[in-house]
C-alpha cells in the first residue's frame, strides 16, 4: 500500500472529547480553550489501547505522521485522496 508522503509532527493539547469511529479506533479531540478549530488524532489498532488513561480535560502530546496521497478503502470499495494521521 503506497500511502504516499509521511511527515511525523507532535502535537500538544487539551482533550475536548474522545469517541470511537466505525473502525472501532479510538479517536481523541484537542481543543484548547480559545481554539476556534479542533484536532483529531485517530489512533490505529494497535494504539488504541494509549487512550485508556486518558480523559476529557487532560492536556496531552501526541506523536504521530501525517500521511498525503490516495488509498483505496475496501469499505468504501473506492480510492479515497486524504490525510491520514497515525498516531505512534
Amino acid at each position: 500500500m503506497n500511502f504516499g508522503v509521511l511527515q511525523i509532527l507532535e502535537i500538544t493539547g487539551k482533550v475536548s472529547r474522545i469517541t470511537e469511529n466505525f473502525n472501532v479506533d479510538k479517536v481523541v479531540f484537542l481543543q484548547n480553550d480559545n481554539d476556534k478549530a479542533v484536532i483529531t488524532c485517530t489512533f490505529m489498532p494497535e494504539t488504541n489501547h494509549m487512550v485508556d488513561d486518558i480523559k476529557t480535560g487532560d492536556e496531552v502530546i501526541v506523536k504521530g505522521g501525517i500521511i498525503n496521497g490516495a488509498y483505496y478503502d475496501e469499505g468504501l470499495d473506492m480510492f479515497v485522496n486524504e490525510q491520514l494521521i497515525i498516531v505512534i
